[in-house]
């Protein structure tokens, strides 16, 4: 936590906004769902410190889409993504609720920029 309070005003600074990514157990074993991230980004309180939901990392840790929702203003950031690494629209079916997450990221509040 210590390090992000002392990195934001630096990346503020250079007008950038850090948005931490919560990955899935396979590729990091430090923050592993979108409601951790939540709560870090709580406890390190500084604007400048926000939330990315990656929809890969989500349906690999089998995380609730109401945790999307709960992010709330946190929010700041989204990847998109099947399991099987199908792009949206393609011929082929893949395992993906993007329903269920673009409902979740309204439910948040979410606006793309």
């Amino acid at each position: 936590m210590e390090f992000c309070r002392e990195l934001e005003p630096i990346a503020e600074a250079n007008e950038i906004k850090i948005c931490i990514e919560p990955l899935n157990r396979n590729e990091d074993n430090l923050v592993l769902s979108v409601e951790h991230g939540a709560r870090l980004v709580d406890e390190v309180a500084r604007p400048g410190i926000q939330l990315l939901a990656d929809f890969y990392h989500i349906m690999v840790e089998n995380e609730p889409l109401k945790n999307i929702a709960a992010a709330g203003a946190r929010l700041k950031h989204t990847h998109l993504a099947d399991i099987g690494r199908v792009a949206p629209g393609s011929a082929e079916e893949g395992e993906a609720d993007f329903c269920g997450f673009f409902a979740a990221l309204q439910r948040a509040g979410y606006e793309a920029s």
